[in-house]
């Protein structure tokens, strides 16, 4: 009996440790990957503007999730693009895009699960080498005290994912035909 009651008030105690842990642990997450791609920003602005593109580059694929439903609202590409999806894998969310410029990259604002907001980025630096295109995200999912472990849990999974992303996005790009790198993209914002 003695030893149960050890056993007991030890998980109390780890159980009232961890949670406290919980209470000091950072609920805001930021995540930032990039690639070096060999080709101008106006040659990729297409992939990451049309959110019906990212598909091909960003793993929002019905394969990974059969149950995945995407649908898109809004202007084709740019400004007040939208997508929604809804699947049992990934869940539910929405991202519209906030601003967008062939030069500089597309911001945009994302809601998940109607609980999380984030501000995710794509953004273009020309160099002598290519472009260098950063993928950025960052948000708070509060709930402390359980909110910190969820960050230290969605951190790695989303960097990995970013990496990913950005491969097959370099794939993409640098095979794309020259001839579609000087048709017109239009620019949203005059501020890019």
């Amino acid at each position: 009996m003695k030893t149960f009651k050890r056993l007991g008030i030890g998980c109390l105690v780890l159980s009232l440790l961890i949670l406290g842990i919980g209470f000091f642990l950072p609920s805001d997450w930021h995540v930032e990957e990039s690639v070096m791609i060999q080709a101008p920003s106006v040659t990729i602005h297409p992939y990451v503007s049309d959110l019906r593109a990212w598909q091909t580059w960003a793993g929002y694929r019905n394969s990974e999730d059969t149950s995945l439903v995407l649908t898109y609202s809004g202007p084709r590409q740019g400004l007040g693009a939208s997508m929604t999806w809804r699947g049992e894998l990934m869940g539910s969310g929405k991202m519209v895009v906030t601003r967008s410029h062939p030069d500089s990259g597309v911001w945009l604002d994302v809601r998940l699960e109607e609980s999380f907001d984030s501000k995710t980025t794509v953004i273009y630096e020309t160099t002598p080498e290519g472009t260098r295109v950063v993928f950025r995200d960052q948000g708070s999912i509060g709930y402390r005290p359980v909110g910190g472990y969820l960050v230290a849990l969605l951190e790695p999974t989303l960097s990995a994912h970013f990496r990913e992303s950005l491969r097959l996005l370099k794939s993409q790009a640098e095979r794309r035909p020259p001839a579609e790198e000087s048709e017109p993209v239009p620019a949203d914002s005059t501020d890019g």
